[in-house]
């Protein structure tokens, strides 16, 4: 390993918003070492960052950048990278994580999230370039839709979402990522539209379908999506995928991508042998300014048939509904400028502007993507249809799989021929195969290693699309009825199925039908009241709802189907909020529209009406009257020319067929006077401290309600140790001022340099709140260095150390105060590594902080296996110690100590302290009996069981993982339970000797053969 030094960073903190990146200020040295660094890693304290990413943009520049897996907060972030030379650099970084953008709640029109595609430098160990905002693929439809009124435009960047994953686990992510947005009221979003270019489209797909890793599916019971455009979407594969990524790793986006591969099939085929969107509302913009050729070494060339990476066939949406017209053309690439060459040709495959990269208003992918979500039908004039393109209108695409009789895939196929047509081995090889350019009437002959030739007859290959056909020995399945929607496909639980197919046979002994939800371990035989050899009549338990699997076993063998079911019932209005409420102060601006979501959580088309009760027409109005579910109404108040006071009315939804027609929202418009009006002065304050000089004098804030009505309001600090607020809260009445705000600062352990902060007042319902105060502190000079003189052990004090043991440091100028952790110096359970400006390394490893002073530390060793000799080390404003060495064994046993360090710290069942009469001035004690469990508290009795991170609080006592054996006055000692009870704190319950006779009795521990300081006794007496 080569030697590490410093990253040279221009700053180190960071605010960051989820799925928004910035970039890292650093030397260019630094830039480049990071950018083409072979290792990069980023830590929490020792513990991955998982949901951070830190790496190049598509200029080469360095992003840091937080997925919505990353609670809001503020965090240390340690960043190592390693060249390819071994030279490792590293850096502490500060980031403070901010929730996604809400979304307002009088918003009419739903958000939109921008996924883009496979990103140029992908592969299974390489870079994933992150996206600095939408710009990047989509040009400047962000703001060409907010112009539109959509609220809140988001980028699902699957390079920083979560960089180098499959297309299953970023359609894991985007359920996540859809999950996260909410209204600025905290309540979930329900109707999300969403964009997506190339793999983005192919993320959605997989998150509809529930499409897992390991190739199981678990759609999810509703999804959040309202309406979909996939642009250039790879639907059946990208045969620059098929050419350049032969041999990529099994679930790398490459070799997903290529035509035939498992995943494409198995999204093609989850839902009744078809894909199926659930209900969205969904249409494709595809591109044909490129050229197709299966190979680069084919002579066949199309030209306009691709847009340079995806054929036409490929990016047609039709297979969803069997319809091409959800799909329209435009004369565009894939990518602007065109991302490969084909030396072949001496060309471009395509060397037209990107289909995505939607410059101006008059951009077409860009008019059809804002005219759907609009809810206009101005997209379907624009471009070309596909009944008019000459490759679309005369051809479909193919994938091809063979299946057993006992319902497998036949997986060592060499040809495949329909008709006069070879088709190409898929990346799923020898078991799917492709052709992208066919359609019309064939045979289908293949070759089998294990059977030979295989005729599976005729088939007919509809144009506009592609399609995936599947070709079954024996028993087949065709399709599961009746449908309770089409769109999407779900069939009617509770109630009799009928299992279309052939070769059923007649009903024998052991045929039978079988269903299983998905997740579950063993399936139910359902019960038969007709079987033919093409259809099976079977009751379906009302029970068996989601993703079900219908298998029959027949004479002639086996086949399976998935089918997604639900239980049958009426048509049920369903509204949320159930209830809005509005306020409006005289004076002020009317209230903004709030929005209601309409659903239907029965079965069926739900065809509402929504009209306003006549007691509130003068100021409560809902738009639109009338529509269909999933639907959004606007409800508005207008105030105006009303007086204070509470107005009731309600909002009446029908639809005729529903069980709870009409459902009424209720709506309240409170009214007020006008409100406090918050106001602070002066807006800044400067504090000036020499090194050793006392702490400069407090400064005050006034705090004025220059409104009306009576102002209550709370302050608060930055979080910064140095510095604090008195009193916390207070109130003042209209045309009042509140008093003084006393504002302090304690510099103690602050090195030379401005430091900042701020102090916050806030008043609920205030007019001005919340209000700032900026805080600078200059410091000058620099405190003495601090001296370690000892270091042993925090119950023993015996000289040495040992991981997860409180260790005590004694010395000179420790600190230039004296503090005790509290609660608020804890953050997500984690214990502090620096207290007000101090901190400790063992051997180069931080430690964590209980209590500091001049003259001693007590912290808490970290978790670390190295033993021998260490170093220990204080900081204090920025200046190290002497680097003290000490022994550093693996445990390091010592019971607490009360009555000047000379009986144990033990406590009877009933938690009163053990000891002779007396013991301890002002505090009852009593000595303990013979026979007696009582409770020994200790430390460096080593690790739990299971393993419990040093750093953090225990949230419950855990068991030693190593035995301890104690004896009181020489005899053993029974020991009833050994844990860990707190940081460092071990609890050990002891059976008195029984025969042991009265006064003090020596008590001895050991642990893996290491034993606890001698001379401590505990009292007892019969």
């Amino acid at each position: 390993m080569g030697a590490r030094s410093d990253l040279d960073l221009q700053q180190t903190s960071y605010e960051v918003r989820m799925g928004e990146p910035v970039l890292l200020a650093a030397s260019n040295d630094t830039i480049d070492f990071l950018a083409s660094a072979k290792k990069r890693t980023l830590q929490i304290e020792g513990s991955n960052a998982d949901g951070f990413v830190l790496g190049p943009d598509r200029a080469g520049r360095i992003v840091l950048g937080a997925s919505p897996r990353v609670k809001p907060g503020q965090y240390s972030v340690t960043v190592s990278a390693t060249s390819a030379t071994g030279e490792e650099r590293q850096a502490t970084l500060t980031v403070a994580v901010k929730a996604l953008v809400a979304v307002p709640s009088s918003s009419t029109r739903n958000p939109v999230v921008l996924l883009n595609g496979w990103e140029s430098g992908y592969n299974p160990n390489g870079a994933c370039p992150v996206s600095n905002s939408s710009a990047d693929t989509f040009g400047n439809l962000a703001q060409y839709l907010v112009d539109d009124g959509v609220p809140v435009v988001y980028l699902f960047d699957n390079c920083l979402i979560d960089p180098n994953q499959s297309i299953e686990t970023l359609g894991n992510d985007l359920a996540a990522f859809l999950n996260s947005i909410q209204y600025d009221t905290g309540a979930q979003v329900p109707q999300i539209d969403l964009v997506g270019f190339s793999l983005g489209g192919l993320i959605v797909r997989s998150y509809l379908a529930g499409l897992q890793p390991a190739q199981t599916l678990t759609p999810p019971t509703s999804t959040l999506v309202g309406k979909l455009v996939l642009v250039a979407t790879p639907n059946f594969g990208s045969f620059i995928a098929g050419t350049y990524a032969v041999g990529s790793a099994y679930q790398s986006q490459a070799a997903e991508l290529i035509p035939g591969s498992s995943f494409l099939w198995n999204m093609a085929n989850w839902n009744q042998r078809t894909d199926d969107l659930r209900g969205v509302s969904a249409i494709a913009v595809i591109g044909n300014a490129g050229i197709y050729t299966p190979t680069f070494s084919s002579s066949t060339v199309l030209n306009n048939a691709s847009d340079g990476i995806v054929s036409l066939t490929s990016a047609s949406l039709g297979f969803v509904t069997q319809q091409a017209s959800v799909t329209r053309i435009v004369p565009y690439c894939q990518v602007d400028p065109s991302a490969f060459t084909n030396t072949a040709f001496g060309t471009y495959l395509c060397g037209s502007p990107g289909i995505a990269n939607i410059t101006s208003t008059s951009h077409p992918t860009g008019q059809i993507i804002r005219s759907f979500l609009g809810g206009t039908s101005n997209w379907s004039s624009i471009g070309t249809s596909p009944a008019t393109d000459p490759y679309l209108s005369a051809n479909g695409g193919m994938f091809f799989g063979l299946v057993s009789a006992s319902d497998t895939y036949v997986s060592d196929l060499s040809a495949v021929t329909w008709g006069t047509v070879g088709l190409a081995n898929g990346g799923d090889t020898s078991t799917i195969f492709y052709y992208d350019f066919i359609a019309g009437t064939g045979v289908f002959e293949l070759t089998s290693a294990s059977l030979g030739s295989v005729d599976c007859g005729t088939y007919t290959l509809p144009p506009g699309y592609s399609s995936a056909v599947r070709c079954k020995y024996d028993t087949t399945i065709v399709s599961v009825g009746p449908m309770l929607t089409t769109f999407p496909k779900v069939v009617g639980a509770g109630g009799n199925i009928t299992i279309n197919g052939v070769d059923f046979g007649s009903q024998c002994k052991g045929c039978e039908v079988t269903a299983i939800e998905e997740g579950a371990s063993t399936g139910q035989v359902l019960s038969i009241s007709s079987w033919t050899s093409t259809a099976i009549t079977a009751a379906l338990p009302a029970t068996f709802t989601g993703l079900v699997t219908i298998t029959v076993f027949a004479a002639n063998g086996s086949d399976s189907i998935a089918i997604m079911a639900a239980a049958s019932s009426p048509s049920t209005i369903a509204a949320a909020p159930a209830s809005l409420q509005f306020g409006y102060t005289i004076g002020g601006t009317a209230p903004s529209a709030q929005t209601v979501q309409i659903t239907n959580s029965g079965s069926g088309t739900l065809a509402w009406t929504a009209s306003v009760s006549s007691a509130a027409t003068a100021w409560l109005s809902v738009s639109p009257a009338s529509g269909t579910a999933p639907a959004t109404l606007s409800i508005s108040v207008s105030p105006g020319g009303l007086s204070a006071g509470v107005y009731t009315g309600s909002v009446s939804i029908a639809a005729s067929g529903a069980s709870n027609t009409p459902l009424s929202v209720p709506v309240t418009l409170t009214i007020t006077q006008a409100v406090p009006v918050l106001v602070v002065a002066p807006q800044a304050l400067t504090f000036s401290y020499s090194a050793g000089d006392p702490a400069p004098a407090a400064q005050t804030v006034s705090i004025t309600n220059s409104g009306g009505g009576t102002l209550s309001w709370t302050a608060a600090t930055s979080g910064n140790y140095w510095l604090a607020v008195s009193p916390a809260s207070g109130s003042a009445a209209s045309g009042s001022t509140a008093g003084a705000l006393s504002v302090s600062v304690n510099p103690v352990n602050l090195a030379a340099g401005t430091y900042t902060g701020t102090v916050q007042v806030t008043a609920s319902g205030a007019t001005g709140s919340p209000a700032s105060v900026a805080i600078t502190l200059v410091v000058q000079g620099a405190q003495p260095a601090p001296v370690i003189t000892a270091v042993g052990n925090g119950a023993s004090y015996q000289v040495g150390v040992a991981s997860a043991t409180w260790i005590t440091i004694l010395g000179t100028n420790l600190s230039a105060s004296t503090y005790t952790w509290q609660t608020s110096d804890f953050v997500n359970g984690m214990l502090p590594t620096s207290l007000q400006g101090v901190s400790v390394t063992i051997d180069g490893v931080p430690a964590f902080i209980e209590y500091i002073s001049p003259t001693q530390i007590n912290l808490l060793a970290p978790d670390d296996a190295t033993t021998g000799p260490v170093q220990v080390q204080v900081t204090v404003a920025q200046q190290a110690s002497n680097s003290l060495t000490v022994q550093k064994t693996q445990f390091f046993p010592a019971f607490f100590t009360i009555g000047n360090g000379m009986y144990v710290a033990a406590l009877h069942p009933d938690y009163s302290l053990v000891g002779s009469a007396n013991l301890l001035p002002g505090v009852t004690t009593h000595p303990a009996q013979p026979g007696e469990t009582i409770l020994l508290y200790a430390t460096g009795f080593g690790p739990a069981n299971p393993a419990t991170p040093t750093g953090q609080l225990v949230a419950a006592p855990v068991v030693l993982a190593n035995q301890v054996t104690i004896t009181i006055g020489g005899l053993p000692a029974s020991v009833s339970y050994a844990g860990l009870v707190g940081p460092g704190t071990y609890q050990l319950n002891v059976v008195v000797p029984p025969n042991l006779p009265n006064g003090d009795a020596l008590v001895d521990a050991t642990v893996q053969g290491a034993s606890s300081q001698g001379g401590i006794s505990v009292t007892v007496q019969q």
